[in-house]
Parts: structure tokens; C-alpha cells; sequence
């Protein structure tokens, strides 16, 4: 029989190869176990990688449109907000007009106009509202102002108004300003075109952001501006007459809500497609998940099993290794 035997420097690099074999299978099967995903894809599905990496493309894209809803539903929430300030400034600019229409007296008037003047201005720097680095108001013009400052308007409607001798005038006068292309649309409004979004899902469909030359806004902007015109003793100056303006102020506000509240439940329309749109990807992307997993995921309990014993191969591969750099003549012959 033939013996055959390696020296001692050539069974060193045996031993040395094994090691190296054995950290692989090791770290190969740690991988495995931390990811949950084959190591070697390539070899796993044969080479065809065709079908994961479709999976894949449609899982950015996914990604991409998951984005793009999330951007779109901060936006849509933020509008919200900032038209419920709207509302609730002029329901208080109504109740504080018609409290002065009771009492009847020129100096509660004057302060009816001075306060109608100051939520004028509140409601101008609410359609300025930004969301991130976005104007909410402007249309296209995402960077830009979406209005001139409150007190820029309301000096141009004074303006207008001057030399209004009854009420039916300055209200004549204020609805020219609103309505004329040098007026509003010029003077105040500094956005551009809405923007007309397709749904983030991909789906059918189209939304159309709101601007602040919306008619319902506008109408609301025009009615608080009957009253602000009167601040500082502009507009008309008989008693009567500043009272009667005062008074179309507070009906007008009256008369817009409904169409605020409707402005607002197209809004809530829009949020809600877009949490639909939303919860769509959130399927989509859990079934290519599921589907990935099926291609090039493991099995947990199997790898965890191969790792442990990788590593127990590993500690006894070190023991023997350990052991045989111990031997010599010596120890042998003691």
C-alpha cells in the first residue's frame, strides 16, 4: 500500500486554505442571516437576473412616486391649514363688523376698520404660507411671494376707493380693483399658473393645486377690503354711508362662507386621493417586496443553522490547527 504524505510547510498552507474557506462559509452565512437575502444572487437564480432587477425598477419607481405623494400631502395639509385661518379670520371680522353695526357710533366703526385692516393683513400673510421651501399660494412660481405685503394692497385699494362719496361707490370701486387685469391680478397677485399634478399612484386622473387668484378667495379677500378701506378715514366719510360699507363687509363675509367651506372640501378631496394614491404604493411595494424575497431571500432558521456550524467548524478547525503547532520530537518521545 502507498503512503502518501505532504510536508510539514505544504500541510501549513493546507491548514491556512481551510481557515480561509471556512471565514468565507462563516461571513457568507452571516450575511445571509443579517440581510435575509442570498449571498450570491447571480448563482442562485442561474444568471437570470431579468426578473429582479424588474422588481427592483419598479421598486424605485415606487420609491420616487412614494416621495412625490408625501411632498404633495404636506402641501395639500398646509393649505389646509392656512384656509382655515382664512375662515376663521373673517367669521371674527364678520361678528366684529356686526358689533359695530349695533352700536352705531362712528368711533366703533373706526375701530370695526382699523381691526378689519389688521386681519386683512393677516389673511394676506396666511396665503403666503411656505411649506418647506415651496410658496403654497403661487402656482408655478413655487419660489417666489405668492401676494404683495398686506398693507401694498390695501394702500392700492385706498386708492381706488378715494373719492368714493357713498358706500355703493367704494364697493364699486373695490370690486373694479379685483375684477380689472391692472387691478388684483397684477397689483397683488404674484404666483403664476396653478399646478396641475397627475396623481402619485400614476393612476388616472389630475389635481389642480389651489392658487391665491382663486375665485372663492378672492371674493373672501374682496369682502374683508369693503371694510379695511375705511382704516386710517379712507373711503367714504359721511357716518352713514362708512357704516353702510361696514355693513355690505359683513354681509359679503356672511355670504362667502359657504363657498370657502366648499373651497375647503375640494381641498379635503384632494388629500383624500392622495392618502388613496398613498396607501396604494404602500401595497404595491409590500407585494414586490414579497415577490424579491421569494427570488433571492433565505430561509432564517436555515441560515441560522449553517452559521452556527460554519463557526463550530471554524473553532475546531482553530483547536486542531492549535494543537498540531504544539507537536515535537520532544513532547513525543516524553
Amino acid at each position: 500500500m502507498t503512503i502518501t504524505s505532504i510536508g510539514d510547510l505544504a500541510y501549513r498552507y493546507v491548514l491556512r486554505n481551510e481557515t480561509t474557506a471556512l471565514k468565507r462559509a462563516a461571513q457568507t452565512a452571516g450575511n445571509e442571516v443579517a440581510t435575509g437575502r442570498v449571498a450570491d444572487t447571480a448563482a442562485h437564480l442561474g444568471g437570470n437576473l431579468a426578473p429582479l432587477a424588474a422588481i427592483e425598477a419598479s421598486l424605485a419607481r415606487i420609491a420616487a412616486q412614494e416621495r412625490i405623494a408625501a411632498l404633495a400631502g404636506v402641501r395639500a395639509e398646509a393649505q389646509q391649514a392656512a384656509l382655515g385661518v382664512i375662515d376663521t379670520t373673517a367669521s371674527d371680522l364678520q361678528r366684529s363688523l356686526l358689533q359695530a353695526i349695533a352700536g352705531s357710533g362712528p368711533s366703533l366703526t373706526a375701530a370695526a376698520a382699523d381691526d378689519a385692516a389688521e386681519r386683512f393683513r393677516g389673511a394676506i400673510s396666511a396665503l403666503g404660507a411656505r411649506a418647506g421651501d415651496r410658496t403654497l399660494f403661487a402656482g408655478v412660481e413655487t419660489q417666489g411671494a405668492a401676494l404683495a405685503p398686506g398693507q401694498e394692497i390695501l394702500d392700492a385699494l385706498k386708492v381706488a376707493v378715494a373719492g368714493a362719496a357713498t358706500a355703493a361707490d367704494a364697493e364699486a370701486a373695490v370690486a373694479d380693483w379685483f375684477a380689472r387685469p391692472d387691478g388684483y391680478a397684477q397689483a397683488a397677485y404674484r404666483g403664476g399658473a396653478p399646478i396641475t399634478d397627475g396623481n402619485p399612484d400614476g393612476s388616472e386622473g389630475t389635481r389642480v393645486s389651489l392658487t391665491a387668484d382663486d375665485p372663492a378667495i378672492k371674493a373672501t379677500l374682496e369682502a374683508m377690503a369693503l371694510a379695511a378701506v375705511l382704516s386710517g378715514g379712507g373711503g367714504p366719510t359721511a357716518p352713514g354711508e362708512r357704516l353702510a360699507l361696514a355693513r355690505r363687509s359683513a354681509e359679503r363675509l356672511a355670504g362667502d362662507a359657504s363657498d370657502r367651506a366648499a373651497l375647503q372640501g375640494r381641498l379635503g378631496t384632494t388629500e383624500a386621493a392622495i392618502d388613496t394614491a398613498r396607501t396604494r404604493l404602500s401595497a404595491e411595494a409590500t407585494a414586490l417586496q414579497i415577490a424579491r424575497s421569494d427570488l433571492i431571500g433565505v430561509d432564517d432558521y436555515e441560515a441560522a443553522t449553517r452559521l452556527e456550524a460554519t463557526q463550530t467548524q471554524l473553532e475546531t478547525h482553530y483547536a486542531v490547527t492549535a494543537r498540531l503547532a504544539r507537536l515535537s520530537l520532544v513532547d513525543f518521545l516524553r
